[in-house]
């Protein structure tokens, strides 16, 4: 081998060297800018996320306050519900109390049953049957 063979051979090592270097660094490029898409799709998808779960907070903040404002709704109810049927229970009791003194104060009632006198016999209870003066129902 002479000398100008030894120098081609050098020269065509190194011109394929920087060839085989300038597609390792055009390769490496292309991988970043790839990269660099993905990345910036990433973040394009999650700022989209992030606009989905900001509309979906707010729907469940809203869904919240309307299940808040149902169950104080439901307390006003329940309470006067049991507003209700206290004064029920109270009218109810003044009536029975009506209908006591007025056993107690008619000549016609028996002191210690509460029956009415019908005819010659005693009838029927006070506490079973308000509609009429005389009740024939036995207690």
């Amino acid at each position: 081998m002479d000398t100008s063979t030894i120098i081609w051979i050098i020269v065509a090592v190194i011109i394929v060297a920087v060839l085989v270097g300038v597609l390792v660094a055009l390769a490496r490029r292309r991988r970043e800018h790839k990269l660099v898409e993905h990345a910036t799709e990433l973040r394009t998808e999650a700022a989209q996320r992030e606009q989905d779960l900001d509309e979906q907070r707010r729907q469940a903040q809203e869904a919240e306050a309307k299940a808040q404002l149902a169950r104080a709704e439901a307390e006003r109810a329940e309470e006067q519900a049991r507003q209700a049927r206290d004064s029920s229970m109270f009218e109810e009791a003044k009536q029975e109390d009506t209908f006591r003194e007025a056993d107690r104060v008619d000549p016609r009632t028996a002191p210690d049953t509460g029956r009415l006198l019908a005819g010659n016999w005693w009838v029927g209870s006070r506490t079973c049957c308000r509609s009429s003066p005389l009740c024939c129902v036995s207690p």
